[in-house]
């Protein structure tokens, strides 16, 4: 159970938020300027026979769980109000004309079936008040929620899929899935407060558990794993406008270690960008772990494009004008462009970052596959019990992750 200190956190940040907003080789992929200008292919005859080979037609349900990001909060900006455009997340959304995960997937198979649709109240799960928000209408196999942390994927989200599945008569034994995992902003939000239960080994812990009950509760899925990014630069890249200024000293709680007090906060960014460094190094390290032995049925793809981004490079369009602080619409369309891509792509070829905000979508070729796999990697671990000697780490592991990049 959460101390009584983290309930009334927790807590205290629901209000004021509420308040305040209302094997083989495959053919590669190719470029095209629009998926609408692709090649598509129908379904091939022989059925996928591994997670391996899984082709684009051959994917018959997409799921994901994860935060207010794949909720799609705040998409729509201030004329979409305290609302979760669901059918334009990124990983998960099908809204008809919304560049999203699913709707690459369906010019592939037109039945694959999952994707949420619409727009809804927002839902607000915090710590342990994180049951029942769940709209199925709207939802469908989206389980993410808004102001969830990794522990909350393990404790609510999966549960939550799992009956879904049933509900939409899903065969989970003969389907092939395909579930986009991205979470962990929260937990860097609140990582300044409250270290030790935010460290990265606790949060390795549960995304192994998360990683562990879906391949147990939902085979033949192929899980893509998107790396965190720096959640504290988005402070750095709205702090020049007015509007922004005023809307994170009303509601600096969304995220206080990024946009509270500034004579507090700034070190405070500084260890949001350590511990989002610590939590994907041990992530890469639980797949690693994971991985050693090759499951025709499930497997994880490590994509990590948004490990490098540059988000103060990024404009105003880029981020929501409700919070300045979600991604826009034109942000989910770039962020699915970018994991369709790293999906169609070997992992040793796989970008870290996002290096055009007019990323063109790959056409997929009749024998393209999605890459399971990760890409090598330098490895460094979190030292558990404190940061004594991590940040000479962090700076050896950068050094080493350029180099890869300058000979691969």
């Amino acid at each position: 159970m959460p101390s009584s200190r983290l309930w009334r956190l927790l807590l205290l940040r629901c209000c004021i938020f509420l308040s305040a907003v209302a094997g083989a080789e495959h053919e590669t992929a190719t470029n095209a300027s629009s998926k609408s200008g692709c090649p598509t292919f129908s379904r091939p005859a022989a059925p996928c026979t591994s997670v391996w080979s899984m082709r684009p037609s051959q994917v018959d349900v997409v799921l994901a769980v994860g935060d207010s990001i794949t909720a799609a909060f705040g998409a729509r900006g201030k004329r979409g109000g305290f609302h979760e455009s669901r059918g334009l997340s990124w990983s998960i959304g099908g809204d008809e004309g919304a560049l999203t995960l699913p709707n690459f997937i369906k010019e592939h198979n037109p039945n694959v079936t999952g994707y949420s649709l619409g727009s809804r109240e927002a839902s607000l799960c915090w710590g342990p008040v994180c049951r029942d928000v769940h709209r199925a209408r709207h939802d469908r196999l989206n389980g993410a929620l808004s102001g969830s942390m990794v522990r909350n994927v393990w404790f609510d989200q999966l549960d939550y899929l799992e009956a879904e599945l049933l509900a939409l008569n899903v065969d989970v034994e003969k389907t092939w899935k395909v579930l986009t995992l991205f979470v962990g902003a929260n937990d860097l939000c609140l990582v300044c407060k409250m270290q030790k239960r935010f460290d990265p080994t606790e949060f390795a812990e549960y995304y192994r558990r998360v990683l562990i009950e879906i391949r147990s509760r939902f085979p033949r899925t192929l899980v893509n794993v998107v790396e965190l990014f720096n959640v504290s630069a988005i402070y750095r890249a709205t702090e020049d406008q007015p509007y922004c200024r005023g809307v994170h000293r009303l509601v600096f709680l969304e995220c206080d270690c990024a946009f509270g007090p500034e004579s507090e906060a700034r070190p405070y960014r500084d260890m949001m960008d350590e511990m989002a460094t610590a939590y994907n190094q041990q992530v890469r390290a639980v797949i690693r772990d994971l991985s050693q032995v090759r499951n025709e049925t499930f497997a994880i793809a490590l994509h990590p494009f948004t490990r490098d981004l540059n988000i103060t490079s990024f404009p105003m369009e880029m981020i929501s004008t409700l919070d300045c602080f979600h991604p826009s619409a034109k942000s989910h369309g770039l962020t699915a462009t970018a994991l369709w891509n790293s999906m169609l792509t070997p992992p040793e070829k796989r970008l870290r970052n996002i290096p055009s905000l007019t990323l063109e979508p790959l056409c997929a070729g009749e024998d393209s596959v999605f890459y399971p796999g990760s890409p090598p990697d330098a490895e460094v671990v979190w030292k558990d019990g404190g940061t004594e000697g991590y940040v000479e780490g962090v700076v050896q592991a950068m050094k080493e992750s350029k180099s890869l990049l300058r000979t691969g």
